[in-house]
């Protein structure tokens, strides 16, 4: 138990010690309300490059492989991913199969927006952002369309990992 406790107490050292603000970041925040929003936006956006929406395929060979279930390399599509069994269908990096056109599952794969475009109006750098824009079966990502995510019990559509399209029972 002791050795536990001393693996988690040094493995936290270590993490923080790493995960340190630089010297000074914050140095040029002094307002308050909005003079400090305003402010802090100057801050985390110095140095800021947008890649752009079209690169966004080449990050998810490091953002979005997967390492975690089959360990296959191959994209870790949040609608085609079976996280208990064996997937239906992968998607590579290597492009072959990025969308155009789609007709079923499994025909390529694109992006989808966490957030829907229209709430930002397609403004970068939010359209272009890996942080809330993931790889997704086309097919899927335009069945589930814009409406928000939440828990469905009787779903109109059902994936082939099943991912459902319907009436939202969450909180109800």
């Amino acid at each position: 138990m002791a050795r536990k406790i001393l693996s988690f107490i040094l493995l936290t050292i270590g993490i923080n010690s790493n995960a340190q603000i630089p010297s000074g970041y914050y140095n040029s925040a002094t307002g308050s309300g909005y003079v400090l929003k305003t402010q802090l936006k100057s801050i985390i956006s110095s140095g800021h490059v947008d890649q752009g929406y079209g690169d966004l395929y080449d990050a998810y060979v490091s953002s979005d492989s997967d390492f975690f279930y089959e360990n296959d390399n191959t994209i870790l599509d949040m609608y085609s991913e079976n996280p208990t069994g064996t997937d239906t269908y992968n998607y590579d990096h290597d492009g072959d199969r990025r969308c155009g056109n789609y007709n079923s599952e499994n025909d390529c794969y694109n992006r989808e927006h966490i957030f829907p475009q229209g709430f930002f109006n397609q403004q970068l750098p939010m359209r272009s952002d890996i942080h809330h824009v993931v790889p997704t079966d086309g097919y899927v990502n335009g069945r589930r369309s814009n409406y928000p995510f939440g828990e469905v019990s009787n779903a109109t559509w059902t994936s082939n990992n099943g991912s459902k399209v319907g009436q939202n029972t969450y909180g109800s």
